[in-house]
């Protein structure tokens, strides 16, 4: 089995995919998967089509996104359009694509189409090694996420995220169509014939506030530690920002929304405490924090907070980097990374200069919305987070 990088700045979308199957053709030898991430808007249909003619039978799976992807090449952070690529050649293993759009059944096709893609790929019946999917809208995060435990049980990681927000032009593209109404997902089943480790990490800090939630409905905090929602984060908030703005101006608490989001402990790991952070996406009228997925009764929060850019900068190299786990994991043979859209917004061009030294191809893109598998084996979904699936020949405990 091999793994290879590959990106272009070509600046329409058909000409990005010509320079890939060039690309591939000096490689020699039939992809058997190929993952896409570009940043060329609405290009989905002229990229999957120039595939599915030059490339028939080589399944593969692509997404745009309003930040872009990057592969090891620095220049995919210069706000181009571009296209980055990591290329599977492992005649041993198989890959299971499939997509569909999600209609008022919900995920309900969802099993039909994986069923398909596991006939297709000569695996029906086996377990995946790992599940790989894109959504075009945070809301099918959850039920998609709680639709592939069912058929698969909690134990495959899953990983993926967003591909952007809905109204967004973004799209994922597979052979069996381009989807960009919002209302999609795609998903790949791996088997890879080599190792697969997975990473989760943070991009917060955990602060001494917290409590429980005491009354909650749907994606609304209406009371924790039995006061209004609103008024414990705000609270929570005064011991970082003055008390007197906080108290009358709600709209520069909407301003920290994003930097400040709820997290959900949920066991420790190697590098730090793990957690799912949940952003506040709105604050309601009647004291309520509206959050984009549900937190039920009794779940412990915490209030998260922003590390500092350098800070920040550092664990990013140090994901990708890899340098403490090397040892453990035999050869790298490639990574597939998903990182949060506002992460992309810190990051500045010297800082990923490091990607063009690293041995490993590396292919990922910038999301909304991250699902992976925290330290104690529970897949779920988070925010302003970066999920990591490293391919490798040794296992990693």
């Amino acid at each position: 089995m091999r793994i290879e990088g590959f990106s272009t700045g070509e600046s329409s979308p058909a000409a990005a995919a010509a320079a890939l199957v060039a690309r591939i053709r000096l490689l020699g030898g039939i992809p058997d998967f190929i993952f896409i991430a570009t940043s060329h808007p609405g290009g989905g249909d002229e990229i999957r089509e120039v595939l599915m003619a030059q490339l028939p039978g080589s399944p593969f799976l692509g997404t745009t996104s309003e930040k872009g992807g990057f592969a090891n090449d620095p220049q995919m952070f210069d706000d181009r359009p571009a296209l980055s690529a990591l290329i599977f050649f492992d005649p041993s293993g198989a890959y299971a694509v499939f997509s569909g759009l999600l209609g008022t059944g919900g995920t309900e096709s969802v099993r039909h189409d994986a069923e398909a893609a596991l006939e297709r790929a000569g695996r029906k019946g086996e377990m995946p090694d790992l599940i790989f999917f894109l959504f075009g809208n945070v809301i099918h995060q959850q039920p998609l996420l709680a639709q592939f435990e069912a058929m698969f049980g909690r134990s495959v990681p899953i990983f993926g995220g967003g591909s952007g927000k809905a109204g967004d032009s973004t799209c994922c593209f597979t052979p069996e169509g381009c989807h960009s109404d919002g209302d999609y997902y795609a998903a790949v089943l791996f088997y890879p014939s080599c190792c697969v480790v997975t990473r989760y990490r943070n991009f917060f800090g955990l602060s001494s506030q917290g409590g429980f939630i005491s009354r909650s409905e749907g994606c609304r905090i209406m009371e924790i530690n039995n006061r209004p929602a609103l008024d414990m984060y705000r609270e929570w908030l005064t011991n970082y920002f003055p008390r007197d703005i906080l108290m009358r101006n709600d709209e520069i608490l909407r301003e920290l929304i994003n930097s400040h989001p709820l997290g959900v402990p949920t066991g420790m790991s190697a590098d730090d405490v793990n957690y799912q952070n949940f952003c506040i996406t709105d604050l309601g009228s009647d004291g309520t924090l509206i959050t984009y997925a549900h937190l039920r009764n009794r779940t412990r929060v915490v209030l998260l907070l922003p590390l500092g850019r350098d800070e920040t900068v550092a664990r990013y190299r140090q994901t990708l980097e890899c340098n403490a786990m090397r040892k453990n994991m035999g050869e790298i043979l490639g990574m597939l990374t998903v990182t949060c859209f506002l992460l992309r917004e810190q990051l500045m061009p010297g800082d990923v200069s490091f990607l063009a030294d690293l041995e490993n191809p590396v292919a990922g893109f910038f999301s909304r919305g991250e699902h992976g598998r925290f330290s104690n084996d529970v897949n779920a979904d988070s925010n302003l987070m970066m999920a990591n699936i490293i391919f490798c020949t040794e296992n990693w405990v």
